[in-house]
């Protein structure tokens, strides 16, 4: 979530940034060069401190749109697959599974599809890149419900 206290840091540092910019305005001209330098000097730090509340708000958001991203994603990628045994897969417009099995660990935790390779010692099984989470293979095309 947006951190408010951010947004109304920036917003003070903008405000007094004015309200130096104004003081300077109105200062007498007869006034010492210093006390002008020291009014540019509270100007330059309270509009540095409005920036950098800025990018904190503006690095906050771009986080929240990348998760939202990855969620809309997930959410696709839902709907795009079926459960067959310990792994999910692609499915036909019947619903059926088909094609290459993806881990079900790396899809119900993460939201990401990571399909399976086959096991190197053990060809029967197999395993994911990412989480090395192992399964046994299971055919949808054999006609055989592991889930049964």
């Amino acid at each position: 979530m947006v951190d408010v206290a951010s947004v109304v840091t920036a917003l003070q540092g903008i405000r007094t940034a004015t309200e130096i910019v104004q003081h300077i305005r109105s200062v007498d001209h007869s006034l010492a060069a210093a006390e002008q330098k020291l009014a540019l000097a509270d100007l330059v730090s309270a509009l540095a401190d409005a920036k950098i509340a800025l990018s904190d708000v503006q690095e906050e958001l771009h986080a929240k749109d990348q998760e939202i991203s990855k969620l809309k994603g997930a959410l696709v990628l839902r709907k795009e697959l079926v459960r067959f045994g310990d792994a999910y897969f692609d499915k036909t417009s019947e619903g059926f599974p088909i094609g290459d099995p993806y881990c079900s660990h790396c899809f119900e935790v993460k939201g990401v599809g990571i399909h399976l390779h086959p096991a190197h010692n053990d060809r029967r099984a197999s395993e994911c890149p990412s989480c090395k989470n192992r399964i046994q293979r299971h055919d949808p095309r054999d006609g055989s419900d592991p889930n049964a």
